[in-house]
């Protein structure tokens, strides 16, 4: 079931927060909408060992405050990927992209990533 959406400024990508509660735990889900790349709420701030929901809410509110860094994988212009990463390594991120691929390294609001 999808708790949030959050889509950006520019359109380009929604967030979206769901919950499974089919279990006796639910597990929640973050992930951009139609992309592949997803987390989980138990694998979010594991040193930290918050509970699922609390980890869900600090990730989201860190990454509508541009405090994380998304990675957006185009080929030909068109979207293909994206996701979060928490430490912004670029030489790393591009080392096996394929010659068609770019990325673009941004923040929420659309601000790039990368220090000019």
């Amino acid at each position: 079931m999808t708790l949030e959406e959050h889509p950006t400024s520019d359109g380009a990508l929604t967030l979206i927060v769901d919950i499974d509660g089919s279990s006796l735990t639910p597990d929640y889900s973050v992930g951009f909408d139609g992309f592949e790349w997803h987390t989980h709420g138990d694998l979010l701030y594991l040193g930290e060992a918050l509970p699922q929901e609390a980890a869900v809410r600090k990730f989201v509110d860190q990454l509508l405050n541009d405090q994380l860094t998304i990675v957006v994988s185009r080929i030909n212009g068109k979207i293909t990927n994206a996701w979060v990463t928490d430490e912004l390594n670029v030489e790393e991120e591009i080392k096996y992209k394929p010659d068609e691929e770019t990325l673009e390294f941004r923040y929420w609001s659309g601000s790039s990533a990368i220090p000019v």
